[in-house]
Protein backbone atom coordinates (compact mmCIF):
# COMPACT_ATOMS: atom_id res chain seq x y z
CA UNK A 1 0.00 0.00 0.00
CA UNK A 2 2.80 2.69 0.67
CA UNK A 3 4.56 2.30 -2.48
CA UNK A 4 1.30 2.74 -4.10
CA UNK A 5 0.44 5.77 -2.45
CA UNK A 6 3.74 7.17 -2.93
CA UNK A 7 3.37 6.21 -6.88
CA UNK A 8 0.17 8.03 -7.74
CA UNK A 9 1.24 10.44 -5.63
CA UNK A 10 4.47 11.34 -7.61
CA UNK A 11 2.09 10.19 -10.63
CA UNK A 12 -1.20 11.85 -10.29
CA UNK A 13 -0.25 14.36 -7.47
CA UNK A 14 -3.50 13.48 -5.80
CA UNK A 15 -4.06 10.24 -3.59
CA UNK A 16 -5.65 9.19 -0.19
CA UNK A 17 -2.60 9.07 1.57
CA UNK A 18 -4.02 5.69 3.99
CA UNK A 19 0.05 4.96 5.12
CA UNK A 20 -0.67 8.24 7.39
CA UNK A 21 -3.47 5.78 9.26
CA UNK A 22 -5.41 9.02 8.15
CA UNK A 23 -7.90 9.71 4.86
CA UNK A 24 -5.77 12.16 3.60
CA UNK A 25 -5.20 13.45 -0.18
CA UNK A 26 -2.82 15.65 -2.00
CA UNK A 27 -2.98 18.30 -4.43
CA UNK A 28 -1.03 20.49 -6.49
CA UNK A 29 -0.02 23.55 -5.36
CA UNK A 30 -1.31 25.06 -8.59
CA UNK A 31 -4.32 23.61 -8.06
CA UNK A 32 -4.66 24.26 -3.90
CA UNK A 33 -6.59 27.26 -4.03
CA UNK A 34 -8.98 25.83 -6.35
CA UNK A 35 -9.93 22.51 -3.99
CA UNK A 36 -9.78 24.75 -0.78
CA UNK A 37 -12.34 27.33 -2.41
CA UNK A 38 -14.45 23.92 -3.43
CA UNK A 39 -14.08 21.52 -0.03
CA UNK A 40 -14.24 24.78 2.12
CA UNK A 41 -15.52 23.52 5.97
CA UNK A 42 -15.17 20.63 4.56
CA UNK A 43 -11.32 19.34 4.83
CA UNK A 44 -8.83 20.25 7.01
CA UNK A 45 -6.34 21.62 5.08
CA UNK A 46 -2.03 21.18 5.75
CA UNK A 47 0.44 21.61 3.57
CA UNK A 48 3.18 19.17 1.53
CA UNK A 49 6.25 19.56 0.15
CA UNK A 50 6.74 16.17 -0.45
CA UNK A 51 9.18 15.73 2.92
CA UNK A 52 6.33 13.07 4.05
CA UNK A 53 7.65 10.80 1.33
CA UNK A 54 10.47 9.21 3.14
CA UNK A 55 8.36 9.18 6.36
CA UNK A 56 5.90 6.99 4.22
CA UNK A 57 8.37 4.66 3.01
CA UNK A 58 9.45 4.32 6.37
CA UNK A 59 6.39 3.90 7.72
CA UNK A 60 6.57 6.64 9.80
CA UNK A 61 3.50 8.76 11.74
CA UNK A 62 3.95 11.87 12.81
CA UNK A 63 0.43 14.42 13.32
CA UNK A 64 0.69 18.19 14.23
CA UNK A 65 -2.07 19.90 16.12
CA UNK A 66 -2.69 22.86 18.03
CA UNK A 67 -3.01 22.07 21.39
CA UNK A 68 -6.77 22.65 22.93
CA UNK A 69 -6.10 21.05 26.65
CA UNK A 70 -2.99 21.32 28.51
CA UNK A 71 -3.13 18.92 31.29
CA UNK A 72 0.14 18.44 33.96
CA UNK A 73 0.17 15.03 31.82
CA UNK A 74 1.00 17.05 28.46
CA UNK A 75 3.28 19.93 30.01
CA UNK A 76 5.16 16.54 31.62
CA UNK A 77 6.07 15.34 28.48
CA UNK A 78 6.88 18.68 26.35
CA UNK A 79 9.17 19.40 29.65
CA UNK A 80 10.75 16.18 28.66
CA UNK A 81 10.99 17.09 24.89
CA UNK A 82 12.51 20.69 25.93
CA UNK A 83 15.06 19.11 27.86
CA UNK A 84 16.41 16.42 25.61
CA UNK A 85 16.25 19.20 22.56
CA UNK A 86 17.88 21.61 24.81
CA UNK A 87 20.57 19.30 26.02
CA UNK A 88 21.19 18.14 22.72
CA UNK A 89 21.32 21.66 20.81
CA UNK A 90 22.23 24.11 23.60
CA UNK A 91 25.93 22.84 24.18
CA UNK A 92 26.92 26.38 25.86
CA UNK A 93 24.56 25.84 29.02
CA UNK A 94 26.19 23.91 32.08
CA UNK A 95 23.54 21.57 33.65
CA UNK A 96 22.50 24.36 36.49
CA UNK A 97 21.87 26.74 34.21
CA UNK A 98 19.80 24.31 32.12
CA UNK A 99 18.16 22.84 35.43
CA UNK A 100 17.67 26.07 36.43
CA UNK A 101 15.52 27.37 33.34
CA UNK A 102 13.78 24.13 33.25
CA UNK A 103 11.67 25.45 36.51
CA UNK A 104 10.23 28.64 34.20
CA UNK A 105 9.34 25.88 30.71
CA UNK A 106 6.02 24.55 32.52
CA UNK A 107 4.52 28.51 33.24
CA UNK A 108 5.97 29.43 29.92
CA UNK A 109 4.27 26.43 27.69
CA UNK A 110 0.96 27.27 29.84
CA UNK A 111 0.64 30.89 29.09
CA UNK A 112 2.34 30.61 25.47
CA UNK A 113 -1.12 31.85 23.44
CA UNK A 114 -0.93 29.16 20.96
CA UNK A 115 0.79 25.43 21.44
CA UNK A 116 1.16 23.33 18.48
CA UNK A 117 2.60 19.56 19.05
CA UNK A 118 3.48 17.04 16.29
CA UNK A 119 3.35 13.27 17.97
CA UNK A 120 4.26 10.13 16.46
CA UNK A 121 2.29 6.78 15.70
CA UNK A 122 1.66 6.10 19.52
CA UNK A 123 0.13 10.25 20.47
CA UNK A 124 3.38 11.13 22.30
CA UNK A 125 4.19 14.52 21.42
CA UNK A 126 7.89 14.62 19.60
CA UNK A 127 8.63 18.41 19.10
CA UNK A 128 6.37 21.60 19.91
CA UNK A 129 6.08 24.94 18.81
CA UNK A 130 4.59 28.25 21.36
CA UNK A 131 3.44 31.05 19.18
CA UNK A 132 2.40 34.30 20.64
CA UNK A 133 0.55 36.51 17.97
CA UNK A 134 3.23 36.43 14.75
CA UNK A 135 5.82 35.36 16.80
CA UNK A 136 7.50 32.00 17.47
CA UNK A 137 8.32 31.57 20.69
CA UNK A 138 9.33 28.47 21.16
CA UNK A 139 10.44 25.54 19.16
CA UNK A 140 11.72 22.31 20.04
CA UNK A 141 12.60 18.47 18.77
CA UNK A 142 14.10 15.18 20.20
CA UNK A 143 17.26 14.81 18.76
CA UNK A 144 15.72 11.20 17.98
CA UNK A 145 13.26 13.33 15.39
CA UNK A 146 15.88 15.86 14.19
CA UNK A 147 17.71 15.84 10.71
CA UNK A 148 13.91 14.34 9.01
CA UNK A 149 12.19 17.63 8.21
CA UNK A 150 9.86 17.71 10.96
CA UNK A 151 11.07 21.46 12.22
CA UNK A 152 10.39 22.50 8.26
CA UNK A 153 6.97 20.96 8.66
CA UNK A 154 6.12 22.85 11.94
CA UNK A 155 7.44 26.30 11.05
CA UNK A 156 5.55 25.83 7.38
CA UNK A 157 2.48 25.45 9.52
CA UNK A 158 3.19 27.63 11.73
CA UNK A 159 3.32 30.62 9.05
CA UNK A 160 0.57 28.93 6.86
CA UNK A 161 -1.81 28.58 10.21
CA UNK A 162 -0.71 31.35 12.48
CA UNK A 163 1.43 33.78 10.09
CA UNK A 164 4.86 33.53 11.95
CA UNK A 165 7.41 36.59 10.86
CA UNK A 166 9.29 36.42 13.53
CA UNK A 167 11.61 35.04 16.25
CA UNK A 168 15.23 35.18 18.38
CA UNK A 169 17.35 32.50 18.65
CA UNK A 170 20.72 32.05 20.68
CA UNK A 171 23.89 33.60 18.57
CA UNK A 172 25.54 30.36 20.30
CA UNK A 173 23.61 27.92 18.66
CA UNK A 174 24.64 28.30 14.66
CA UNK A 175 22.80 25.32 13.73
CA UNK A 176 19.48 26.95 14.74
CA UNK A 177 20.46 30.16 13.20
CA UNK A 178 21.22 28.19 9.72
CA UNK A 179 18.04 26.67 10.06
CA UNK A 180 15.80 29.72 10.36
CA UNK A 181 17.53 31.45 7.27
CA UNK A 182 17.46 28.18 5.00
CA UNK A 183 13.49 29.24 6.39
CA UNK A 184 13.53 32.55 4.61
CA UNK A 185 14.07 34.36 8.32
CA UNK A 186 16.76 37.13 8.70
CA UNK A 187 18.79 38.67 11.36
CA UNK A 188 18.01 42.55 11.66
CA UNK A 189 18.62 42.70 15.60
CA UNK A 190 21.24 41.28 17.91
CA UNK A 191 21.59 41.72 21.53
CA UNK A 192 24.22 41.15 23.78
CA UNK A 193 21.85 39.66 26.82
CA UNK A 194 19.18 37.42 26.46
CA UNK A 195 15.30 38.53 27.47
CA UNK A 196 16.26 37.37 31.50
CA UNK A 197 19.24 39.41 31.47
CA UNK A 198 21.73 36.50 31.08
CA UNK A 199 25.56 37.00 28.74
CA UNK A 200 23.32 35.08 25.89
CA UNK A 201 23.54 37.01 22.71
CA UNK A 202 20.18 37.00 20.98
CA UNK A 203 19.61 37.40 17.35
CA UNK A 204 16.07 38.74 16.49
CA UNK A 205 14.87 37.10 13.06
CA UNK A 206 12.31 38.10 11.11
CA UNK A 207 10.81 36.88 7.72
CA UNK A 208 10.58 39.19 4.46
Amino acid sequence: MEDLDTAAYKEFRITEAFAFNRNMFFVPTSEFAIYRAALKDVVRWGSSDESWLPAVICGGYMEIIEVCERPDTLMHSLLKVWEKSVKATHLFLSECEIENIKKYVPQALSNVERLVTANDENSNPVAFMGIEKECLEMLFITPEERGKGLGRQLIQYGIEHYGIKSLAVNEQNPQAKGFYEHMGFQVYKRTDYDEQGNPYPLLYMSRL
